[in-house]
């Protein structure tokens, strides 16, 4: 009886035309076929990728940014609102009183609101990556009305001394999201959306 051990079946011959042993000749086994439906469907292009990166750093730097400036009170999380109410002047005289009010968000719901944002976010970007036409389309939607709101806000900070550097930060994202969509929107981009259809 001898020590050696047996062929391995799915081993290629050696040159001397015998079988290699275990330890010797490492010889994997074709890969299995592939699907149809993946061998169809085309790479992710480098810009696509480029554009998710501008995505996730404009998210992730809108995240801290917001939370920063809502800690050290950066940027006020205020909003204004008036009450009526009918006043008595006189024997059978009143007199309408508008007063506005300032009042400030919650520490919290800044907190929620801006993690949820930025999650929903998240995984709009994710659906891109992954070739998801909808959510690049909702993705847009979402950017541009964001695009507006952010240059609103920077235009303001410019007339305000102490927002400045809240406007520079949101410069920042501002730059950021313009870049992710030129990339989202490229030919190429184009062409693999089109196909992951």
């Amino acid at each position: 009886m001898t020590d050696a051990e047996p062929p391995r079946p799915d081993y290629q011959p050696t040159e001397s035309g015998e079988p290699p042993r275990y330890g010797q000749a490492p010889y994997l086994p074709p890969a299995p076929p592939v699907s149809p439906e993946l061998a169809g469907s085309p790479q992710r292009p480098e810009r696509v990728g480029q554009s998710i990166n501008w995505w996730f750093s404009a998210a992730g730097f809108w995240y801290v940014v917001t939370l920063v400036s809502a800690i050290t009170h950066l940027t006020p999380f205020q909003f204004v609102y008036t009450s009526s109410q009918s006043v008595q002047t006189g024997p059978g005289t009143y007199a309408v009183q508008t007063q506005t009010h300032v009042a400030t968000v919650p520490l919290w719901a800044i907190i929620v609101t801006s993690t949820v944002s930025a999650g929903l976010w998240a995984g709009l970007i994710l659906l891109v990556r992954g070739g998801a036409n909808w959510a690049r389309i909702v993705l847009t939607i979402i950017a541009v009305v964001a695009e507006v709101l952010t240059l609103l806000d920077i235009l303001g900070s410019l007339a305000n001394p102490g927002m400045i550097l809240a406007g520079v930060l949101n410069l920042v994202v501002f730059v950021q999201v313009i870049v992710a969509l030129v990339k989202m929107y490229g030919t190429q981009s184009n062409d693999y959306f089109r196909s992951r259809r």
